[in-house]
């Protein structure tokens, strides 16, 4: 063997140890920078969670004063105000903060609160709630008008046109529901039940749990209350009383346990004992609906 071939291989032999030693200090740097990079995602990760915690416990914080009176107890009307419109300038801040948080955020705070209800932007939650109750009323109340016509412009209006004001106090004649409570034992020695009048959305409630075979949407649009008479009156009463129609319905015709199961939590908005407003009414309504109609579908696309 000559000096070049050894040279040559001796210059081989050094290359590859060159090669070797090369590659692994690049594998190593590169488990380096690996372990550097999981460690720096996870300590974004926790970052993140941690504001998301800190945001969460704030808002919860915020809006748990007040005992029975704290507006966290209308927590999943915030739901059907998101999905009704994330824009909108609802009078309550509580509705106005939660449609502008991240919906990581949003739902962190239903989490924690234990709400299960779907959250998702939707660019047909109102018509898709409407269609389901104008179905509903047709097979609960057989024969009975409808008072959701024009796209449900009474239901709508009710945030719309009235949804800055208080629900009006509204009281009509004793039904036959609440003759039969007034003349029972406990009725009779009871001091708080009127025998004059009684309250309207309790009438609303009767008619529809204990009449719906008897037209009592046609009934309760045309029996006089305090206010009037709701097709001839100030338009409030009327967008109330679709408000009223629109939560009961739902519950009156749902005969599926099922679905009360499944929606177990959906937080306790009827434990909520401070002022209510007509647009309280209106995502009352929606969030009936939504809970109480199996076929009510959300939709994943944005509203604007």
């Amino acid at each position: 063997m000559d000096v070049a071939t050894v040279v040559g291989l001796v210059i081989a032999v050094i290359s590859l140890l060159v090669a070797v030693i090369i590659g692994g200090c690049q594998i190593k740097q590169s488990n380096r920078m690996e372990a550097f990079e999981k460690r720096q995602d996870e300590r974004d990760e926790k970052r993140h969670n941690d504001e998301i915690y800190a945001e969460v416990t704030r808002f919860i914080q915020k809006y748990s004063v007040g005992g029975y009176e704290a507006e966290i107890y209308l927590l999943p009307l915030c739901i059907a105000a998101y999905q009704y419109n994330p824009v909108y300038p609802y009078r309550r801040e509580i509705y106005r903060e939660f449609c502008g948080l991240p919906e990581d955020v949003q739902k962190s705070i239903l989490a924690r609160c234990d709400i299960d209800i779907p959250c998702n932007k939707s660019n047909h939650y109102f018509s898709e709630c409407l269609d389901k109750l104008e179905k509903e009323i047709k097979e609960y109340c057989p024969d009975d008008k409808s008072l959701f016509y024009d796209g449900g412009k009474y239901l709508e209006r009710a945030l719309l046109h009235h949804g800055e004001k208080e629900i009006p106090d509204v009281q009509c004649a004793i039904d036959e529901e609440q003759r039969k409570l007034l003349d029972s034992p406990l009725g009779k020695i009871s001091k708080s039940l009127s025998h004059k009048d009684m309250d309207y959305e309790k009438h609303i409630i009767n008619l529809l749990a204990y009449e719906a075979d008897k037209q009592p949407i046609s009934r309760l649009a045309n029996e006089p209350t305090s206010l009037g008479i709701p097709v001839e009156a100030d338009e409030i009463l009327i967008c109330y009383l679709c408000c009223i129609i629109a939560e009961c319905v739902p519950c009156c015709s749902n005969k599926n346990q099922e679905i009360y199961e499944n929606y177990e939590n959906t937080g306790y908005v009827c434990d909520y004992n401070g002022i209510q407003y007509m647009e309280d009414a209106f995502l009352t309504a929606l969030h009936s609906i939504t809970i109480y109609s199996p076929n009510c579908n959300k939709g994943d696309d944005s509203n604007g």
